[in-house]
């Protein structure tokens, strides 16, 4: 069935079926601050949910409570959060959707494991100077490369391909957060997982993400294995024309 509007007339998605929670209270959640949502609903075209992480403290079939660092507690529909696990093992070189400051969704690779682990988020900009920061104890989603909640994928567009991140699945239907977190609405068949740590070389064909948020062909010019980012040459561009990529937004599945 169809989303109906809550009673307190929180933002919903359409043509998206309610989905149930699947965190406690006192668990941490990717979620869009309620301003973000209020602003999305006036005016849908320009406007996208902002994520942060929050922390539950009601959970409601529909709709649940967060509350983040700062602020009272705000309800936002199930649909558009992201659990966070309360403890999840990870070893140098895994994957992890966590944040760097407590405002953002942001992909980090794992330089230290153990008890107190750090991670280089990989999609700060320059791409070959990564921020490094410690994972707070339930504060990250581990990923493998399979398509569940916090994923990036390869989306299909048109004749193209475009980044986004698996929110809510229902059935065969996605819920993402697209390029700058622009909502989209999508079936399983529309996507492809994005591998995070692909085997790639120099003089590689791949696919990888551009600053436009979509997937284009290039090259591999060189790979910066300590640095986790590729430098690649876009099929069609000027000699002499190189990007630097993060490993991350990179891969070797095919998109069409």
């Amino acid at each position: 069935a169809k989303a109906k509007p809550a009673a307190d007339d929180v933002p919903r998605v359409a043509d998206f079926p309610d989905v149930a929670l699947a965190a406690e209270v006192g668990q941490a959640v990717f979620a869009p601050s309620r301003a973000s949502l209020d602003e999305v609903k006036k005016n849908p075209k320009y406007r996208s949910p902002r994520y942060w992480q929050a922390t539950v403290t009601e959970v409601g079939p529909a709709t649940s409570k967060v509350k983040a660092t700062v602020g009272r507690p705000e309800a936002i529909p199930n649909t558009y959060m992201i659990p966070i696990p309360k403890a999840e093992a990870v070893a140098v070189g895994d994957v992890v959707l966590s944040s760097k400051f407590g405002n953002d969704m942001a992909l980090a690779v794992v330089t230290e494991g153990g008890a107190a682990p750090k991670a280089e988020f990989v999609e700060s900009m320059p791409y070959d100077k990564a921020f490094n920061a410690a994972l707070k104890p339930g504060r990250y989603l581990k990923l493998d490369g399979t398509l569940k909640p916090g994923a990036p994928v390869a989306l299909k567009e048109g004749s193209g391909r475009s980044f986004a991140t698996v929110v809510s699945m229902a059935g065969d239907k996605l819920f993402l957060a697209g390029f700058m977190g622009k909502v989209k609405l999508a079936t399983k068949a529309d996507v492809v997982p994005l591998e995070l740590k692909p085997d790639v070389k120099k003089g590689d064909e791949i696919m990888a993400r551009s600053s436009s948020g979509s997937f284009r062909k290039a090259k591999v010019v060189s790979v910066d294995a300590a640095q986790f980012n590729v430098r690649v040459k876009w099929v069609g561009a000027a000699a002499g024309d190189v990007a630097i990529v993060p490993l991350v937004h990179v891969t070797k599945r095919p998109l069409d």
